[in-house]
C-alpha cells in the first residue's frame, strides 16, 4: 500500500521547527531516514529536513506523518 503524501503550508511557523529540532536533539529522527543531499543546519548541527518538517506538521496537526509521507529534495 502506497503512503499518502501530505500537502505542506505555504508556511511553518518557527517556533514549531525549533520544536521538531529539539525534539530529534532528544529522541532521534526515526521512523523518518537522514538526508541524502541537503541538510537543514541549526547552530552548527545538520538535520534532516524531511524528519524536521514532518515533525513540525505534526506539532500542528496533532497526527503522526508516516515515513515517505513528505517528499524533499530538487524539484518537490
Amino acid at each position: 500500500m502506497a503512503t499518502e503524501r501530505i500537502r505542506l503550508p505555504e508556511r511553518i511557523e518557527r517556533g514549531r521547527l525549533l520544536a521538531a529540532i529539539k525534539r530529534i536533539d532528544e529522541d532521534g529522527f526515526a521512523p523518518h531516514q537522514q538526508s541524502t543531499t541537503y541538510d537543514l543546519v541549526h547552530d552548527g548541527r545538520r538535520y534532516p529536513p524531511i524528519a524536521v518538517v514532518a515533525f513540525a506538521m505534526e506539532d500542528f496537526t496533532s497526527k503522526s506523518v508516516p515515513a515517505a509521507a513528505i517528499r524533499g529534495g530538487k524539484g518537490t
